[in-house]
């Protein structure tokens, strides 16, 4: 409609949420303190790229439009993670303090000093799409394309991320994968195939200070690169020595934007992948990196549903061979369905359970290396 009436810029209210603390979960989060609050909100606002931002990008480029967010403008966000909490009150029109609250009250401040109607500032929160249940047509509407050959054939999964990235003309430049040989570096290739990203190279990973780690996997992102029929950057990204106050290790930030101007000026990427989901620190070194690289950055596994099992794994053309494994009886078998990865994930977890090690060992934790695979196509 924007486009229509010859309009080429639109503004958006994207971001308003996660800035001032206006989701029901904020609550509880507002109640814990500034740190907990600012921390679910960062969390939030990094998951934005993979849930609303790569879909809005696509759309605004198939209409020619462009998209501008205001309240993910940095000086506002750094000023709005920094607000002092406390939990809303019932009443709405209560709200009179510069503070986050789980009802955006900061922002309803700033309303009722900019002279907006009391109604408006003090109006309770409903999505528009809940009101208007637009969206209730349009998912018979993405069918009906879909049948008709308007939206390309794609894998059965990630279906919303499908039916925006399948549009034609909408589309990702090339990806570099961050690979670490944890199950989550597989599961964002898998993500990243599904809203066809074409992935142009996989990234090694490195540990400073132990060699038979970095090694492993070197050997790791080696035959993933090979499985998946991409080519292997020749420089590492390198993980620092964990701090005394650090529980996990982050990037080098030096040696991981490195690789990053290594992997765009040999493969010409335009982005940077990774299956970083639990551990803010790696996720920020990332962004930080890409942008100072000039690269977009992905997190493919954020925002989507918490799944405690292999399946995001196999069907959809693609097939584990498990290559490391605590009982060699495993060795090279393919797992090709949802019964034979839930199979291998009860065998791995009884193994894990019974051997001794550090917590962070578990087989789920995200990226510990612990589950360890090759991913054919």
């Amino acid at each position: 409609l924007a486009a229509a009436h010859g309009d080429r810029v639109v503004l958006s209210g994207l971001g308003s949420e996660e800035a001032f603390a206006g989701y029901q979960r904020h609550v509880t989060a507002c109640a814990e303190g500034q740190e907990s609050s600012a921390r679910d909100r960062a969390l939030g606002l990094a998951q934005m790229w993979h849930r609303d931002l790569q879909r809005d990008f696509a759309l605004a480029s198939l209409v020619g439009v462009e998209i501008r967010y205001p309240y993910l403008d940095k000086d506002l966000i750094d000023e709005a993670l920094s607000l002092p909490t406390r939990v809303a009150s019932e009443d709405l029109s209560a709200a009179s303090q510069w503070a986050a609250d789980g009802a955006k009250g900061a922002l309803r401040v700033v309303a009722r000093r900019a002279g907006a109607p009391e109604q408006v500032c003090a109006r309770k929160k409903r999505a528009a799409q809940y009101g208007s249940r637009f969206h209730q047509a349009l998912t018979p509407l993405a069918a009906r394309w879909a049948a008709d050959g308007l939206l390309r054939e794609g894998p059965a999964k990630f279906r919303l991320a499908n039916l925006t990235m399948s549009a034609p003309g909408a589309s990702h430049g090339p990806v570099a994968l961050l690979y670490t040989s944890g199950l989550d570096s597989a599961q964002a290739f898998v993500a990243l195939r599904s809203t066809h990203a074409p992935v142009a190279c996989v990234i090694p990973p490195a540990w400073a200070g132990d060699d038979q780690r970095s090694a492993e996997g070197a050997r790791a992102a080696r035959a993933f690169a090979r499985s998946a029929g991409l080519p292997l950057l020749g420089r590492a990204a390198s993980y620092a020595q964990a701090g005394s106050d650090e529980a996990t290790p982050s990037y080098d930030k030096e040696a991981l934007l490195a690789s990053l101007l290594e992997a765009r000026g040999q493969y010409g990427v335009e982005g940077v992948s990774c299956g970083h989901v639990t551990d803010v620190r790696r996720w920020s070194a990332v962004a930080e990196a890409a942008d100072c690289a000039g690269l977009r950055a992905y997190a493919p596994m954020w925002g989507a549903a918490a799944d405690p099992s292999l399946r995001r794994l196999v069907g959809d053309d693609c097939t584990l061979i498990v290559s490391r494994f605590p009982d060699p009886a495993f060795l090279g078998r393919r797992v090709a369905t949802h019964a034979e990865a839930d199979m291998l994930l009860e065998a791995l977890s009884e193994r894990c359970a019974a051997a001794e090690g550090p917590p962070n060992r578990r087989p789920m934790d995200a990226d510990t290396g612990v589950f360890d695979c090759e991913l054919a196509a």
